[in-house]
């Protein structure tokens, strides 16, 4: 990481009271999944928002055998996809919908690599490289804390977000959940420190505040991948804990 880039991201981080360092730096951990198993806390309920074809669905059954996982993908052919990867898991359930600030329905973009589909008007990787969607489908959508007062549950253990720039509404959407309380990790996608001055995807900045408000420390950030012929465009994750 050229020195200019790593000075201006500890800046950043500092802001948040992190620190920068290597993922095989002895004693971390290398994603916020390792992390929230090590931490020890009950995982009873998972919400798996973006599940794709469950990747990580299938690593949270194996971390947390007792939780129960709601995976939530609103593609059809992805769904399907998720749906047979998962039927060996009576504790995990599949649901072809997506997640949002409200109830509806709305335009899915798809793309050859099922990871990049995404509700957003403006995602992030889309409006980087510009691959051409292959179809678009309309989807149903719900919140938060619609679809869990709908299947009466009352807490959400872990939350995962990764909706190619719709995360921060799909937080929006679990504004009771979040005010009471209900929520203890959260692990989200985001692109920027900030939102683009242009408009687009919520940054760092803006999914921190939102979930500080409801009183969420940010605890991790990992650099998923990072394009540098791309004026170094990034993919990370980040933690929330509700301490």
């Amino acid at each position: 990481m050229p020195r200019m880039l790593k000075t201006a991201l500890r800046r950043a981080l500092d802001r948040f009271g992190l620190e920068l360092v290597r993922k095989d730096a002895p004693g971390r951990f290398v994603d916020p999944f390792a992390e929230i198993k090590h931490l020890g806390r009950p995982i009873r309920m998972v919400f798996d928002v973006g599940a794709n074809v469950g990747d990580v669905t299938l690593r949270l059954a194996s971390d947390h055998p007792a939780a129960v996982i709601h995976a939530f993908e609103p593609a059809p052919d992805t769904f399907a996809t998720l749906e047979h990867r998962a039927a060996h898991l009576p504790n995990v359930h599949a649901h072809a919908v997506a997640l949002s600030a409200e109830p509806g329905r709305r335009t899915l973009r798809q793309f050859e690599n099922s990871r990049l589909s995404t509700l957003a008007d403006a995602a992030p990787f889309v409006d980087t490289f510009h691959p051409e969607p292959r179809a678009t489908v309309a989807v149903e959508t719900t919140t938060l804390d619609a679809f869990a007062a709908e299947k009466g549950i009352e807490a959400i253990d872990l939350l995962k977000i990764d909706t190619e720039g719709l995360d921060y509404e799909v937080l929006t959407g679990g504004a009771r959940l979040f005010a009471n309380r209900r929520v203890t990790f959260v692990v989200c996608e985001f692109n920027e420190v900030r939102r683009p001055a242009a408009g687009g995807a919520a940054g760092l900045v803006e999914l921190h505040d939102l979930l500080a408000a409801w009183g969420f420390r940010l605890f991790m950030i990992q650099n998923d991948y990072v394009v540098p012929d791309r004026n170094y465009f990034a993919v990370r994750n980040a933690l929330f804990v509700l301490p």
